[in-house]
């Protein structure tokens, strides 16, 4: 995994953007500044997919994308396997628009 961060971006670019041109599929990851699960976001078994999402959409609107992981996967004929190429980014979001002044963290278990 190669952490990219805002010394190395410029020199990093050109290459994640070839491989995401040359891969067959792409995986995005996001961490957030937190995660909450109350009783009415709750998730059930019997939710649709729609329901899901809109509770992961609804919990997701109060925290910050603080990391995004990106994996191309490029196919490897010969050997009939994937070669994975994963790029982190470490994102210090600044605020556009009105200001929010929550920013929480939480330790994950």
């Amino acid at each position: 995994m190669v952490e990219v961060t805002v010394y190395n971006f410029s020199k990093l670019l050109p290459t994640i953007s070839q491989l995401i041109k040359d891969s067959c599929f792409v995986s995005i990851d996001t961490e957030f500044t937190g995660s909450a699960i109350d009783y009415v976001h709750s998730m059930n078994l019997f939710d649709t997919m729609e329901e899901r999402f809109n509770k992961l959409k609804s919990l997701a609107q109060h925290f910050l994308i603080c990391q995004i992981g990106l994996s191309a996967f490029i196919k490897d004929q010969r050997a009939n396997t994937y070669v994975t190429h994963t790029y982190n980014f470490h994102l210090f979001p600044s605020v556009c628009g009105l200001h929010d002044r929550r920013f929480s963290m939480q330790v994950c278990v």
